[in-house]
């Protein structure tokens, strides 16, 4: 830094915190590019499509004879690679299906 730019290291680090999360600083200190533009809007719509997903694929798997592949869901950049990508939700449905259809003897 040169002098007399007025930027201490404190002033440049506290410009730095205050960065919203899609910008591509804040991406490189999270773990790369595939961060660039993933602020919080991104993951909850992520998560809405996700959701829209998995109880469409509840609906149908409760009422059709075969049993639809499960979705995929909205890819995400990552941080833990090696993480299950089975939601709770379907594992749960999955389950109550099951059992629904166990007690009509199906």
């Amino acid at each position: 830094m040169a002098e007399g730019s007025g930027y201490s290291p404190r002033r440049i680090l506290a410009l730095i915190r205050q960065l919203p999360p899609e910008s591509r600083t804040v991406a490189a200190l999270r773990g790369g590019a595939q961060f660039t533009g993933w602020g919080v809007d991104r993951y909850l719509l992520a998560s809405a499509v996700d959701a829209i997903r998995e109880t469409t694929y509840a609906v149908v798997a409760a009422n059709s004879q075969r049993k639809p592949k499960p979705p995929k869901p909205v890819p995400r950049p990552d941080t833990n690679p090696g993480r299950s990508t089975k939601n709770r939700f379907v594992a749960m449905a999955g389950a109550q299906i099951a059992a629904v259809k166990q007690a009509r003897g199906e």
